[in-house]
C-alpha cells in the first residue's frame, strides 16, 4: 500500500486520509465487510509486536502501509481478536 504524504503534518489532510481509506477498503475485501474498524484492530496488531506504526500527526507511517506487515495481518486475522 502506499502512503503519498510520508511526513505530512496536516490533521485533516484527505490525501492521507484517502490512504488509510483505501487500506481499510483493502481489509474488507480480504477479510470481508464485517462492521469492524480494521484500522484500529491492525494498529493493535502491529503495537502487539512492538511497531511503531502512528505518527505524531495521528496518520500511519510506513510501518503501517509496508506490504508485508498488511499481510501479516491478513494472515493472521480471526474474528475472536476484534
Amino acid at each position: 500500500m502506499n502512503r503519498h504524504h510520508s511526513n505530512c503534518q496536516i490533521d485533516r489532510c484527505q490525501v492521507c486520509l484517502a490512504d488509510h481509506d483505501a487500506l481499510r477498503h483493502h481489509f474488507e475485501e480480504q477479510l470481508g465487510d464485517l462492521n469492524i474498524d480494521y484500522l484500529g484492530h491492525y494498529r493493535q496488531f502491529l503495537e502487539k509486536q512492538g511497531i511503531a506504526c502512528q505518527s505524531e500527526d495521528g496518520w500511519g507511517t510506513s510501518e503501517y502501509f509496508d506490504d508485508a506487515n498488511i499481510a501479516s495481518y491478513i494472515a493472521n486475522w480471526t474474528e475472536e481478536d476484534e
